[in-house]
This record gives C-alpha cells, sequence and structure tokens, in this order.
C-alpha cells in the first residue's frame, strides 16, 4: 500500500542520514526524484527479486534443514499478521521451479532497460538523476541491481553500458562499497 511504502522510504531515509557515511542532497526536488526511484525499488523488491532471493536462495537452504512446513513453522514466530513469515512458509510449500522464475528474471531485465534508459538520458552526468552529485535515487538503485546481480541477473556491456560505467564510477568509492554492501547484508540477512 501506499502508506506501508512511504514508511519505508521514511525508514530508509532515516537509516541513510543517521548512519551512513555519507552525506547526500536534502533538497525537495532531490528528494521528489528520490521517491520516484524508491517506488522503483520497491516494487522491484517486492515483485522480482524477493521472490528469486526467496526461491533460489532461501527455500533451498531451509528445505535441507527442515522436512515440513510445521517444522520450520515451529521455529518462526508466525502471526497472521506477520507477512514476510506467512510468504516464507508459503513459498516452503509451494517451491518454484527455474522456469517457474524466468518470469521474474525477465521483469527484472526490463528494470534494467529502465534504468539504462535514464542513464543514457543524463550521459553528460555520472549520477542517475543527472546532477551533480549523488542523491538517494543512485543508492537505491545500485543496491537492487547489486542484489540483481547476487542473484544471477547481470548487465550487459552491449545492452547496458551506462549503467556498467555508473555501477563502476560509484562502486569505485570505499566509502559506497562499503554502504552499498551494508544495504545489501540487511536484504539477505
Amino acid at each position: 500500500s501506499v502508506s506501508n511504502q512511504s514508511n519505508e522510504y521514511h525508514k530508509y531515509f532515516y537509516i541513510l542520514d543517521n548512519y551512513l557515511p555519507i552525506k547526500l542532497s536534502n533538497s525537495p526536488l532531490d528528494r521528489a526524484i528520490d521517491r520516484r526511484w524508491f517506488g522503483w525499488c520497491h516494487t522491484a523488491w517486492h515483485y522480482q527479486l524477493q521472490p528469486l532471493q526467496y526461491h533460489s536462495i532461501y527455500i533451498p537452504y531451509l528445505k535441507y534443514y527442515y522436512k515440513t512446513v510445521n517444522e520450520l513453522s515451529d521455529d518462526l514466530y508466525v502471526s497472521i499478521y506477520d507477512i514476510e513469515s506467512q510468504e516464507l512458509l508459503d513459498y516452503f510449500n509451494n517451491p518454484k521451479t527455474h522456469e517457474e522464475l524466468e518470469p521474474y528474471i525477465y521483469e527484472m531485465k526490463q528494470r534494467l532497460d529502465t534504468v539504462e534508459l535514464e542513464l543514457k538520458s543524463h550521459s553528460n552526468s555520472i549520477y542517475l538523476t543527472g546532477g551533480t552529485h549523488m542523491t538517494y535515487a543512485d543508492l537505491f538503485v545500485l543496491t537492487s541491481l547489486c542484489l540483481a546481480n547476487q542473484l544471477g541477473i547481470k548487465e550487459s556491456l552491449i545492452e547496458h553500458p551506462h549503467i556498467i560505467r555508473w555501477k563502476n564510477n560509484l562502486l569505485s568509492d570505499p566509502v559506497i562499497f562499503d554502504s552499498i554492501n551494508s544495504m545489501i547484508l540487511a536484504n539477505v540477512a
């Protein structure tokens, strides 16, 4: 829902503002653009990356240790309000095959094309939104793409040269590299 997305958006900004060693623009225009890209990342997470991550990483691992959904459920604190645990149990009961995950991969690759077009339209800038400084959008989208890379969805030098240039530029900064790794670990953990 919109209010949940808004709460997550503000939670991320709080974490970024207070814990990451990167100081970013706080202008209203940048925040509006960042909010658009946060929505992009939010839907990429829930509709492509999370199902891929659960079915590719979590479920095979959990099936190694738990033989039945009841065993898993006993070790999880699950309430009817805990949507993530409910989804996990559903995924455990109904794991997807590689073929069934193909639509998620295809949709995520389409998202890469969206980022490529945005970067191409601002090819005179090294940042996603075309400005002279990094914004939250750079961090959000870079984190999503790095997570997608971990799940096997990679950019092509031929199809996505602007993404590769942008990622290499941002990740060459050790502070950004460490921040992105922290954000990815928060999503994986």
